[in-house]
């Protein structure tokens, strides 16, 4: 990205379209891949703002292509998976279903990659038409204002999340300052691209099924009306929701209020209330009282090291597994006599409650620090 704007591409289908050829000569996006891709991580709009970002041409500006250039671009994406790329975003619909793209999609998910895609804009089930038909993919439907089904959006039992994708704002391919507005599920599916690159950015072994299960867990249940679809092929009820925006979760993204975190920061070392998001981790110069456990906060991420650190006298670490850990409950204790503690938890992506003990003393200025793996 050069600003907020794609000026340029990794790979770029080789077809001589007439103006396809030409635009892919240019080195020039249009603005139906910039917008997208502003999503997933651009500076301004994007979810993953650290994302490092990969752009396939694979169509005209036209917005008609061959569907050849479809599985040439999931292709180099296989053949060029060395260079960390971890997650696809693919928001273009087809007039049918298409064995050989959804079989793409197939080997990229096979290879450990995530593949987001849209719905489609027909109003209609998702499965009747590519690559909303994939098995692999993560079928992403479009909302609109309201949390509602947005009236152009296919749906059904494909569709595996809703995003919002009405009145979106985009970066558009005007200037690298310019933005605009859009509708389509074109843009609901690259939101949820974005997601799916922070939970990997935090959890990097995770599998594909690991992702898709962790964003269907910290999706909002029961939010949207409209049309899901009849009965018997009805979609999920699941809006989309970024890590870090509840209590406990740790992907870096967004800020928990102390307010929507009371139960589960209560303070009282003296810490910054949430200190469950690992934007406000390390938590800094805490103190516990004499022979008293202090609750510092919560965390939701694969497998963490927890250290508690400096201070004087010694702090004691405790850990628990789903609630606040005590002298007699507790998953990990470390109670060494120099003033470095750390639990490696193994209980897997769950919530840990932290807290320190001031063991026959009242230790002061204890840092404890977060690392997932």
């Amino acid at each position: 990205m050069s600003g907020l704007t794609l000026q340029s591409y990794d790979a770029c289908a080789a077809a001589g379209q007439g103006s396809y050829g030409n635009a892919c000569a240019s080195g020039k996006a249009g603005p139906h891949g910039t917008a997208t891709l502003s999503l997933s991580g651009g500076a301004s709009a994007g979810v993953a703002k650290s994302a490092i970002l990969h752009s396939v041409r694979t169509m005209p500006n036209s917005g008609y292509g061959l569907l050849s250039d479809q599985v040439a671009g999931f292709n180099w994406v296989l053949e060029n998976k060395g260079s960390n790329i971890a997650v696809i975003n693919f928001s273009i619909g087809e007039d049918g279903v298409y064995a050989t793209e959804d079989n793409a999609i197939a080997a990229c998910v096979d290879a450990g990659i995530f593949v987001a895609v849209a719905a489609g804009n027909a109003g209609a089930d998702a499965a009747i038409t590519s690559p909303g038909s994939s098995p692999d993919a993560f079928v992403v439907g479009a909302t609109a204002q309201g949390d509602s089904v947005a009236d152009y959006s296919n749906w059904g039992a494909a569709v595996d999340i809703w995003a919002p994708g009405s009145n979106v704002r985009v970066a558009t391919d005007g200037s690298a300052t310019a933005f605009s507005a859009d509708d389509g599920t074109s843009f609901a599916a690259p939101l949820a691209a974005g997601v799916a690159a922070l939970y990997r950015g935090q959890n990097p072994n995770a599998t594909v099924a690991e992702v898709k299960q962790a964003m269907l867990n910290a999706a909002a249940n029961g939010k949207i009306s409209g049309n899901l679809g009849p009965a018997g092929n009805a979609a999920p009820n699941l809006l989309l929701q970024s890590f870090g925006t509840r209590c406990g979760d740790s992907v870096c993204n967004g800020a928990e209020t102390a307010a929507s975190c009371a139960g589960d920061c209560q303070g009282g070392a003296g810490g910054n209330c949430p200190g469950a998001n690992c934007t406000t981790w390390p938590q800094t110069n805490l103190s516990i009282g004499r022979n008293q456990m202090a609750p510092i906060g919560t965390v939701t991420c694969n497998n963490p090291q927890i250290t508690a650190a400096g201070g004087s006298p010694d702090a004691d670490l405790y850990v628990k597994v789903g609630g606040w850990p005590s002298y007699a409950s507790k998953n990990c204790v470390s109670e060494s006599s120099s003033n470095t503690e750390a639990c490696s938890m193994t209980q897997g992506n769950v919530k840990y409650f932290i807290s320190l003990y001031g063991y026959n003393s009242a230790p002061s200025g204890v840092t404890v620090a977060v690392l997932c793996r």
